[in-house]
C-alpha cells in the first residue's frame, strides 16, 4: 500500500531508519553556445546541480519503497519521492520522471508540488519539482517531427532545527540573457533541468562508460548533459525510440561539447563559445550555412569517441570572447598542442565540412 509520510516522520527516516548504504539570428540549437566554463569535477558546464555544498550529476533511484538508493558521487541517496503526504518509489523512463505507488502512478503536471526525498548522513533534504514544461529536441529525425523533451523546475531546501528552509533552484549558474537568446531553452527554462537515465558519465575524463538504468542524469539549462537530451545522444532517447545512438556517439558528443582535443579529458573551452555541429545520420545541421546568404564557419574537428580526429583551427581562438582571453590567453591551439604533444590530433585533410565517416563535425562561427 501507499505510504503516508508526515514531516517528523521524514525527520526521522532522515536519521537511519530507512536502509540505505553544457547562434545567431535564426534561433537554432545547433548554434547554441556551448557553455562549458572550465568543465569542472560536477560535469562540463558552468550550469551545474548543487544542493548546498554537494555539486552532482546524477543520482540513484531506491529500488523499493522504504529502502533508499545507492549514494552518489558525495554521498547523496534518494529515499523516496514525496507527494501529498505519500512516500512513491521514483523511476525515470526515456527522459520522463514518474511517481509509482499502488494508489498509481503520478506523470506531468501531477508530479508538480511532489520532491524527492533526499539524504546525506544525517542531513535531509528536499528537491522539490516546483513545475513541468517541455522543449523541443535540436536533433530532428528524418520523420522531421522535432521529438518534445519534458523538462522540470527543481528547487532544493533542507531541514535544519526542526523546520525547512527556503527553496532555491537546483541549477546554480543558469545561462544570462545573452546567452539564453540563443538556446532553445529560453525564458523560464534557463531554469529547468532534463533528466535521463542509464549513461553512466565519467565526468573527469569525459566518457560514457555504460548503461545502468538504475542511475539517473541531471541536465541544467546549458550545460553538456542537457545538450547531450537536446542532441538524442542518451540511452533515453533510444528507449523513447527517437534517436538510436550507441555508447561511442554518446561519447563523441560528449567529447565535442567538451573541446576535448587531446582525449583525456582536459577542455579547452569556455562558457558563451559559439558553435556548430552536424552528424552522419543527418539529424543536425551547420545551421550558419542555411543562412541566405549563407555565414561563414571555420571547421574546427572532426570527431570519434577518444576525442578529435583532426583539429585545424580552436573555437577559443575563431570565436574571441572575455571569458576565453581571461581563461587561456591567445593560441589555444598551442596550448592544446603543448599539453598532449604526442596524441594531439593532426590538422584536417581538408577544410569541407563533410564528416569524412566520423560521427560528428564541429564548425566555428
Amino acid at each position: 500500500m501507499s505510504l503516508r509520510i508526515s514531516s517528523l516522520v521524514v525527520a526521522a527516516l532522515g536519521v537511519g531508519c530507512v536502509s540505505s548504504d553544457l547562434d545567431g539570428a535564426a534561433e537554432d540549437p545547433h548554434t547554441s553556445t556551448v557553455q562549458q566554463g572550465l568543465c569542472g569535477p560536477y560535469m562540463c558546464g558552468t550550469n551545474s546541480p548543487q544542493i548546498a555544498e554537494f555539486g552532482f550529476w546524477d543520482l540513484n533511484l531506491p529500488p523499493s519503497l522504504g529502502v533508499a538508493g545507492l549514494p552518489n558521487n558525495v554521498g547523496l541517496t534518494v529515499v523516496g519521492f514525496v507527494q501529498g503526504g505519500v512516500l512513491y518509489l521514483p523511476r525515470v523512463v526515456a527522459g520522463r520522471l514518474y511517481a509509482i505507488s499502488s494508489g498509481g502512478t503520478l506523470s506531468g503536471a501531477a508530479l508538480a508540488g511532489g520532491w524527492f526525498y533526499l539524504r546525506n548522513g544525517s542531513r535531509i533534504f528536499q528537491l522539490r519539482v516546483t513545475d513541468v514544461s517541455s522543449v523541443p529536441s535540436w536533433a530532428v529525425p528524418t520523420s522531421g517531427v522535432a521529438p518534445v523533451l519534458e523538462d522540470y523546475h527543481l528547487d532544493w531546501t533542507e531541514f535544519v532545527n526542526g523546520h525547512w528552509g527556503d527553496f532555491r533552484n537546483m541549477c546554480t549558474n543558469p545561462p544570462g540573457r545573452e546567452q539564453s537568446e540563443i538556446l532553445t531553452m529560453t525564458g523560464a527554462n534557463i531554469y529547468r533541468t532534463l533528466l535521463f537515465e542509464g549513461d553512466r558519465i565519467d565526468a573527469a575524463k569525459k566518457l560514457d562508460t555504460g548503461v545502468d538504468t538504475t542511475w539517473f542524469n541531471l541536465g541544467c539549462a546549458g550545460s553538456a548533459l542537457a545538450k547531450m537530451a537536446l542532441t538524442g545522444h542518451t540511452e533515453a532517447s533510444r528507449v523513447a525510440g527517437t534517436f538510436d545512438t550507441t555508447l561511442a556517439e554518446r561519447q563523441t558528443m560528449l567529447k565535442m561539447l567538451a573541446a576535448d582535443y587531446c582525449g583525456d579529458g582536459t577542455p579547452f573551452t569556455v562558457a558563451g563559445q559559439p558553435l556548430n555541429w552536424r552528424d552522419d545520420k543527418g539529424t543536425m545541421k551547420l545551421t550558419a550555412l542555411l543562412f541566405s546568404p549563407p555565414q561563414p564557419l571555420v571547421l574546427e574537428s572532426r570527431w570519434n569517441e577518444f576525442g578529435a580526429v583532426c583539429l585545424n583551427k580552436a573555437r577559443v581562438d575563431v570565436h574571441w570572447t572575455l571569458l576565453g582571453w581571461n581563461t587561456f590567453g591567445a593560441d589555444v591551439y598551442d596550448q592544446a598542442k603543448s599539453w598532449c604533444p604526442s596524441r594531439f590530433p593532426p590538422p584536417c585533410a581538408d577544410s569541407s565540412f563533410d564528416t569524412a565517416g566520423y560521427h560528428l563535425l564541429s564548425a566555428t562561427p
